[in-house]
């Protein structure tokens, strides 16, 4: 079983698609042997640009489909409209 390793953890548990943001890092990393604050920079860039490709990814997908949701809204709207207007003919 592994542990978190506080000076090389940002190293070692880098996101698989998100290497290439720690590679800059790397001879600094390995020359400062301890150097937990370094470490933590580190990760902290690394999640920091994660979350944004996530965010840009979910506000573009958000801004795409947000037509067909309001679309989709206005036709259940018109439905249940219709829907009353014909009760209250009938009745």
């Amino acid at each position: 079983m592994s542990s978190y390793d506080e000076n090389f953890g940002a190293f070692l548990s880098a996101l698989t698609p998100l290497n290439f943001v720690l590679i800059p890092f790397v001879p600094y990393g390995m020359w400062t042997l301890e150097n937990t604050a370094f470490n933590t920079k580190a990760m902290k860039i690394q999640y920091i640009t994660f979350m944004l490709i996530m965010f840009s990814v979910f506000i573009l997908v958000s801004l795409i489909l947000l037509p067909f949701a309001y679309i989709l809204a206005m036709f259940k709207k018109f439905k249940v409209i219709y829907v009353s207007y014909s009760k209250l003919q009938q009745a």
